[in-house]
């Protein structure tokens, strides 16, 4: 078996964020409630609190008035390109006057009522509120945090990944994958043996969260090596007559499957017929000729999310201002709202494999093929389930003797070794 260092296998769950639920609404309520409490407990006279109150009510209103003044002054000179000419959709875009404006002036109309002679003007009052609102204003101590900024994109779908999970899927993943049953269909019956677990005729879409996406999957693993085209779909398309929508059919080959069935059968072989020995060469860096021929092949159809490689390019353009904290927040957004839009979608049910994965910090020559396999035997044990009616169970990289049929040959030479439990 491959010694390379392996890490437990993160779940999707504990890499993706799900959505913000209303646990920050909710303890605002609570921490309002304690407030209340702690006033009423308090024992202060009611007049004095409730002059209090209403002042500090006056100071946010006015504070909401002088910020929409100082957007009104930037927006007037925009009229026609932002707000197609009107005065009135300006004023409503830099004030909230459903609000604002009966909240200002019935909590100003209390505070003058309630206002004691303190031999102060009302004037000055409010000259001193609005200076300090202006000075936080000019100072920007009234910015959204990081985290409200992220949560009202999301909320309005106004994120880049949110605009590019949709592209992706209505411009290419809708038009695609109500075809690829019929695409494997046609490959199966040329090649019976090939595409033997119907669970995994599906496109499996891999979504690097790094984004760092290869052009050649050959190249991202040695494990994973092209075998044919499936039948291509033509459609005129954006004024593009006959565009071509094709996928490419892999063949994964299973390291780990060979490696224990060697290590099991290692003291029976006779000395010279094994020239290459899996406890002495973790590696796997020279493989015998026969090797290829021996190990577990998996077929599937994987790519890459495409979108993910505008995500890196934004990253590396200085003039797109998009760090590499953010790419990955957006690569993880990006696979919530493309799984969210495919789980309502009904043409592309059981059509699809979403892949996400964070590569370790080490090096793993055969990581990718680990990732993709770990998830073609999911597939297969649900395909089990179904047709066995057994429980699901984790998938296992090892395999007892009782399942084993191992044909040994009594040549020298090695010979091939067949495993009638695949």
């Amino acid at each position: 078996m491959s010694q390379e260092p392996q890490q437990p296998r993160q779940p999707t769950a504990l890499l993706i964020p799900k959505a913000r639920g209303g646990r920050a609404q909710r303890a605002t309520y609570l921490l309002l409630a304690l407030c209340a409490a702690a006033l009423y407990l308090a024992g202060e006279p009611l007049t004095p609190a409730a002059r209090s109150l209403t002042f500090h009510f006056v100071a946010l209103e006015i504070r909401a008035l002088l910020k929409g003044i100082c957007y009104l002054a930037e927006e007037i000179f925009h009229l026609q390109s932002r707000h197609r000419g009107s005065f009135w959709r300006a004023l409503s875009a830099c004030f909230s006057l459903r609000w604002h404006g009966p909240l200002l002036l019935v909590c100003g109309s209390a505070y003058v009522a309630l206002r004691d002679g303190d031999g102060q003007p009302l004037g000055l009052h409010l000259g001193l509120v609005s200076f300090c609102e202006l000075l936080v204003l000019a100072l920007g101590l009234q910015k959204p945090s990081a985290v409200e900024i992220s949560e009202m994109s999301e909320k309005s779908k106004q994120n880049v990944a949110h605009g590019l999970a949709w592209s992706y899927y209505v411009g290419y993943l809708k038009i695609v994958l109500p075809r690829v049953k019929k695409s494997m269909e046609e490959f199966s019956r040329a090649n019976p043996n090939a595409l033997v677990c119907r669970e995994t005729w599906k496109l499996h879409i891999l979504v690097p969260l790094s984004c760092d996406i290869y052009d050649d999957l050959e190249k991202a693993d040695s494990n994973i090596r092209y075998l044919t085209d499936l039948t291509e779909t033509t459609l005129t398309r954006a004024g593009t007559k006959k565009r071509v929508y094709k996928h490419s059919l892999y063949t994964i080959r299973d390291e780990d499957k060979l490696c224990v069935c060697l290590a099991s059968i290692y003291p029976l072989l006779p000395s010279p017929a094994l020239h290459w020995d899996v406890r002495t060469s973790p590696s796997l860096a020279e493989k015998p000729p026969w090797w290829w021929d021996q190990t577990r092949l998996w077929h599937c159809a994987v790519e890459y999310a495409t979108p993910l490689q505008s995500l890196y390019a934004m990253s590396q353009d200085e003039g797109a201002a998009f760090s590499r904290e953010e790419r990955l927040e957006q690569a993880k957004l990006f696979y919530r709202t493309l799984e969210e839009i495919l789980k309502g979608s009904k043409e592309c049910v059981g059509t699809y494999r979403l892949i996400a994965y964070e590569e370790s910090g080490e090096a793993e020559t055969h990581f990718l093929s680990r990732e993709i396999l770990w998830h073609l035997r999911q597939q297969r044990h649900e395909e089990y389930t179904l047709r066995e009616g057994n429980q699901p169970h984790n998938p296992s990289t090892t395999l007892s003797s009782t399942e084993l049929n191992i044909q040994i040959s009594e040549s020298d030479l090695p010979q091939p070794l067949r495993s009638d439990c695949f």
